[in-house]
């Protein structure tokens, strides 16, 4: 009986989970193990769109020739629904009871959308809720304060304060007593004692941000423990110091050792530490073992003169140990590793050339004429005619059955983009491309979690892709010039935007915090260093895609020693039969 089993087939809108359990099942009441025939099975049981897609995925291989782990995986990657937290959590605080719903009914359907442990609102209107959220500020006593000046009972949003700028941090918008750029210390809980002979200085100058001179910390990475860390160099400390928050998330397996020993701030207080550990320190190629000190309520790792002494490190040349570099100044190493990215020039995305089939083959074809350009725009017209041929989207023909009519569209910058109209020839022809653009769902949810952004604009988008040949006479234009061919996917056609969307997610498919809208790429990160990691491999694919042939001083080197080669006595002498034949290898 178990052979009779049959699986509905796959759609596009169906949930992928479910799916792939069912299929499971069928599998286990089937006897099923051999993987090539698992494939097999996976594959005619999806929808001849679904499994289109899967092969483009795949692309430049077949999906048969994937392991059936490979496909559930692909399966998953295009087709699982993502969910939005802020979604979720805005249905969630739009959660009030119903009229006539009873409260045990309301707190049912509550308990399955709880969100981060945030707190429903078992109300029958917005009134109510507001007036339940009032009772606690009078229980209390405690009341809103402006985030401009510190003080309540006023109006916060016309609060006059809101254009004075602060003394502290010289920002407009607050007084210096609400300013939260506050001077930072590497201070801890201290306790007044009589300075012992244990104490050891850990000396630190308050950063205040206002001070004309101000220079920013230096920063140094290493590793404690095989953990890597980012230290701030204080020659003002005689012995290194870890926060015991720090401590406790990284290091607790570490035993925490009792110290005798004081530590003497700048002011003369005394600190206590929590311990000391025993703990082996890697700095660029040199690892250490040494004691550092765990205090209590430290902000950060202190690197000092202990380590400086055991590093052997040069104070003159602190400047270059291994600094870590400023967000702008690796964006700046990523722009200048991929320029050639950046230069006015049209690319072009290898191996991916398009072709428009017609519905009907045998379709009469349509010529148009040129339509007639206005006198302001002609010399505009005639500049980028010239410049499309130059840069090898267009080529002149002397004849063609197809002809469609420009249409010149005045850009924001007023300049030209030479535009065809389509619609009156080849577009009601030619079969349509069903490949789906994303909502502002899916790219909301896929840039979910980041905190900066970078946006990507390809120059002349559409034209990146190549045409066949048949494709580029089928799209000729009819100009005031003449006819020419279309090398280049044009603006204008019906399936254009599907299939710029289409490639494009080829070339950036499986890449982490990317997310592209036709031409437009958004990349994100949940950090800065996540953010130009993710930026870096996008340029890096767009460079694979789009490589050009760069002259190198290795190239020359080669070249001159082919050149010397070529013009020696060993290949210019003349033939003689009497001579053995030597073959010279570089």
């Amino acid at each position: 009986m178990a052979n009779n089993f049959v699986i509905e087939p796959y759609k596009q809108d169906g949930d992928i989970s479910c799916f792939l359990e069912r299929i499971e099942e069928y599998f286990e009441a089937n006897d099923t193990i051999d993987e090539k025939k698992k494939c097999s099975i996976l594959l005619i049981s999806l929808q001849e769109d679904v499994y289109r897609i899967i092969k483009n995925m795949c692309h430049p291989k077949v999906p048969k020739e994937l392991s059936y782990k490979e496909l559930q995986e692909k399966l998953k990657l295009r087709f699982e629904k993502r969910v939005s937290f802020f979604r979720k959590r805005i249905e969630f605080d739009r959660m009030f009871q119903q009229e006539g719903e009873k409260v045990a009914e309301w707190y049912s359907r509550a308990v399955h959308q709880v969100a981060r442990g945030r707190q429903a609102k078992p109300s029958n209107s917005k009134q109510s809720t507001h007036k339940q959220a009032k009772k606690p500020e009078k229980e209390t006593g405690e009341r809103l304060k402006c985030i401009h000046c510190g003080k309540p009972n006023h109006n916060f949003s016309k609060c006059k304060y809101k254009s004075y700028k602060c003394k502290n941090c010289e920002k407009t918008g607050h007084l210096a007593v609400v300013c939260k750029s506050k001077a930072q210390t590497h201070s801890v809980d201290t306790k007044e004692e009589e300075v012992s002979n244990n104490s050891i200085d850990i000396f630190t100058i308050q950063q205040n941000v206002a001070y004309v001179n101000y220079v920013s910390p230096i920063s140094i990475q290493g590793y404690i423990e095989n953990k890597q860390v980012q230290m701030e160099l204080d020659t003002g400390a005689a012995i290194s110091c870890l926060p015991e928050r720090i401590y406790l998330s990284k290091f607790s397996h570490i035993k925490l050792q009792h110290s005798n020993i004081e530590l003497k701030t700048y002011n003369g207080q005394i600190l206590k530490p929590v311990g000391e550990i025993n703990c082996k320190i890697k700095l660029n190629d040199s690892e250490v073992k040494c004691k550092i000190m765990v205090v209590k309520n430290g902000c950060k790792i202190l690197f000092g003169r202990d380590l400086i002494q055991k590093f052997k490190l040069d104070i003159s040349k602190l400047l270059s140990v291994n600094c870590v570099q400023s967000t702008e100044e690796k964006l700046q190493s990523i722009l200048k590793e991929y320029d050639t990215l950046f230069k006015n020039e049209l690319g072009i995305i290898k191996g991916e050339e398009v072709t428009l089939e017609l519905i009907d083959k045998d379709v009469k074809p349509i010529f148009h004429k040129p339509k007639p350009v206005p006198h302001a725009f002609k010399d505009q017209v005639e500049a980028e005619l010239t410049r499309l041929e130059k840069e090898g989207v267009i080529s002149k023909a002397e004849t063609s059955q197809w002809g469609t009519p420009l249409v010149p569209v005045l850009k924001e910058n007023n300049k030209i983009r030479l535009c065809a109209n389509y619609k009156v020839t080849v577009n009601k022809h030619i079969k349509d491309v069903n490949h789906p653009l994303p909502r502002i769902e899916d790219i909301f949810t896929a840039l979910q979690g980041g905190t900066s952004f970078s946006k990507l604009d390809l120059r002349n988008a559409y034209n990146h892709l190549c045409l066949s040949k048949e494709t580029s006479e089928l799209l000729a234009w009819s100009t005031p010039k003449g006819i020419y061919r279309v090398n280049r996917l044009p603006y204008g056609t019906k399936p254009a935007s599907s299939i710029f969307q289409n490639k494009l997610e080829k070339v950036l498919l499986g890449a982490k915090g990317v997310v592209n809208f036709i031409d437009d790429v958004i990349v994100t990160g949940s950090n800065d260093e996540e953010h130009l990691e993710n930026l870096k491999e996008v340029l890096r694919r767009f460079k694979e895609k789009n490589s050009k042939f760069y002259w190198t001083k290795e190239c020359q080197k080669s070249f001159d020693n082919i050149k010397k080669d070529i013009i020696s006595d060993n290949v210019l002498i003349h033939y003689t039969r009497d001579l053995p034949l030597r073959l010279v290898m570089k």
